[in-house]
Order: structure tokens, then sequence, then C-alpha cells
């Protein structure tokens, strides 16, 4: 393929996309329950595309390994940065309520 693209880009852009679908519907009477359950499916799909994403060339036999790694990666990350927003008076519940950041 001729035409080149910035992976690291694509996937910045993929994220907030991907981001924005499973945080959907979130309001203040949304669950912290919910919102970790909505993290880590957003997690898993994160690691999956960003699997993919990274692969020069042909996608090999080696896939499965790479998404089930960065699928463990990912979740685990978005996690431990999820814990202190979901908290009442976290982030997002700031911005759930006011559009504040």
């Amino acid at each position: 393929m001729s035409f080149e693209y910035e992976r690291y880009e694509l996937m910045i852009a993929l994220s907030g996309t991907i981001s924005q679908f499973f945080f959907k519907g979130v309001t203040s009477r949304t669950t912290a329950i919910e919102l970790r359950e909505r993290v880590e499916a957003m997690g898993l799909m994160l690691g999956r595309i960003e699997a993919v994403v990274a692969q020069e060339g042909p996608v090999g036999p080696g896939i499965a390994e790479e998404i089930r790694r960065l699928e463990e990666q990912i979740i685990s990350s978005v996690k431990q940065e999820i814990s202190a927003a979901i908290r009442p008076g976290g982030q997002i519940f700031r911005m759930i309520e006011g559009g504040k950041k």
C-alpha cells in the first residue's frame, strides 16, 4: 500500500470515537459498577483494534496473543485512570452534571 498514515494518530482518533460510543447515555444516575463495566468493554475493544492497527504488513498468526496482551494492558490502564474519575465529585460526574472538566 502506497498511502502512508500515522498509526498513533489513527489510534487517538479511534479511541475518542470508541470512548464516546461506550459512554453514550451515561448520566449522574449511572452507577460506578456500570461505569467500570463500560470501561472494561471499551478496553477489550481498544486492545483488539490496537493490536491489528499496530501490525505492519499482513496480519500474522501471533495476532491473537497480541490482542490478549493489549486487552489486559489497556483494561488495567483504563481501570486505574477511571477509578478517581468515577468517584462522586470526580471528573466524570462533574462533566455529566455541568460540562466541567
